[in-house]
């Protein structure tokens, strides 16, 4: 077994490494308001819109701006390059066990899938290496779990290696690490993971990374809805209302805060009180109605629940000084995937990128019309520099009338320089008669015929 380099001096550099400033590959940055907000971008479906298409989805149609991919597809990642959107990729499975084995796997790998798209301007900001892998060592034996954390450090040794400071090294857990406990604060591990979880904190409290996890209330109320009721799992409680953890006193309005404190308490009881917690995956299907609690309504009612909790930056009742970050799951419906019919419900847009129900992070309406007129917009894979010029030509010698995108006017948000760009090219596309060619602006615009107004912002055609 080729080890990483000798372990304490491995994690002195980790920790320096992680106080230096995040890496964001892209130059400049904005401010946003769901910077704890993210959505799980999967794609197993067999009609899903093309990679392109979903990124300006993304970038242009809602207020989401972090993004989790279930692998490292270059397509996605050069999709994403000079966007203000960053992204999480994940390390398959399969190389865990030989790359906790090898260290030149890991550096292969952050190599060929990671390097050059930093290089190009993609946002990775951070890794999950495998997914859920934990939950498999009764079917799969010890084999990989036996070597995430070597794995980790291998990986981690990569990054610092080319420079990639501030992409952070996790792996997403489900919720069966834990022991079943009931209130949250009586959280506690299963003893047959401890042998992998001591030293795997040891390396997130070390690196400042956190630990993830992919809670679905959806399963706790379909499992038991009398022992976890709808109101209590959907974020449909009155204020007010909740259950009361009997040993601290907290009040729990939610089931999902419930799930995450139980995570924290379980890691307080082994010594790691400082790590967070980032959840990686929760959502609520949409159907089909003829399976319990899945439904449009109790869908929209979760997932802007959760939407509300994280921009509401409160964190949980055990860390509320810790804002919660969370990851919806998920972008699009996918007909593909296993598992009972609710698995192909879970997006919040349906694979003809309408919108199944509301949240408050989808800004185009619930219905749109794909081919009643064409428009202008930006390039999502462009350059904040380029986009810049490009908008200031447009409203400025290009005499496009930019009055809607200034501060307090309807078109103001989301204040980005890709949306504000949209908004005057296609402003000036318009006035021009709606030619191609008054729709190249340097090569960052692009004509389509899917209208990118948004409730109170319309695009005219």
């Amino acid at each position: 077994m080729a080890a990483p380099t000798s372990l304490p001096g491995l994690i002195l550099a980790i920790v320096t490494a992680a106080c230096l400033v995040h890496y964001s590959g892209a130059a400049g940055g904005e401010a946003h308001p769901d910077k704890y907000l993210g959505i799980n971008y999967g794609r197993l479906g067999s009609n899903l819109p093309s990679v392109d298409q979903a990124v300006s989805l993304i970038a242009h149609s809602t207020t989401i701006r972090k993004v989790k991919i279930f692998d490292a597809d270059p397509s996605v990642l050069r999709a994403l390059a000079n966007t203000s959107i960053e992204v999480t990729i994940t390390f398959p499975d399969d190389l865990i066990y030989r790359t906790g084995r090898r260290a030149l796997n890991a550096y292969r790998w952050i190599r060929s899938n990671v390097l050059p798209f930093v290089r190009s301007g993609t946002r990775v900001a951070s890794i999950c290496v495998g997914n859920e892998v934990l939950i498999n060592v009764a079917a799969s034996g010890k084999r990989v779990p036996s070597q995430l954390v070597p794995a980790l450090y291998n990986l981690q040794s990569a990054l610092q290696r080319y420079d990639l400071h501030g992409i952070q090294l996790s792996t997403p857990h489900a919720l069966n690490v834990l022991n079943p406990s009931f209130p949250p604060s009586r959280g506690t591990f299963r003893k047959d993971l401890l042998p992998y979880l001591r030293p795997l904190l040891q390396f997130l409290n070390a690196t400042g990374a956190p630990f993830m996890v992919n809670p679905y209330p959806y399963f706790a109320y379909r499992a038991d809805p009398r022992g976890s009721p709808l109101d209590y799992a959907a974020f449909k409680l009155r204020r007010g209302a909740g259950v009361r953890d009997n040993r601290t006193g907290l009040l729990y309005t939610n089931l999902l805060d419930a799930q995450v404190d139980t995570v924290y308490a379980a890691m307080d009881a082994i010594g790691f009180p400082n790590v967070r917690v980032v959840v990686t995956e929760t959502g609520w299907p949409s159907g089909p109605e003829s399976e319990t609690g899945a439904s449009p309504a109790n869908a929209a009612a979760y997932n802007g629940g959760v939407v509300r909790h994280v921009r509401s930056m409160s964190g949980t009742p055990l860390r509320p000084k810790v804002p919660l970050e969370a990851y919806i799951f998920a972008l699009f419906d996918e007909n593909t995937k296993t598992g009972p019919e609710s698995e192909h419900h879970y997006g919040i847009y349906r694979a003809d990128m309408s919108v199944s129900y509301s949240i408050g992070v989808q800004t185009t309406p619930a219905t749109p019309s794909p081919s009643s007129g064409s428009w202008c917009v930006a390039k999502a894979d462009t350059g904040v520099p380029q986009l810049q010029a490009a908008l200031d030509w447009a409203c400025g010698p290009g005499k496009a009338d930019c009055s809607a995108i200034q501060p307090g006017k309807a078109c103001y948000v989301p204040n980005t320089v890709l949306a504000h760009s949209s908004y005057a090219f296609n402003n000036y596309y318009q006035l021009n008669g709606r030619q191609a060619s008054d729709c190249v602006f340097g090569g960052t615009a692009i004509v389509t015929n899917t209208n990118p107004s948004y409730q109170g912002c319309a695009y005219p055609s």
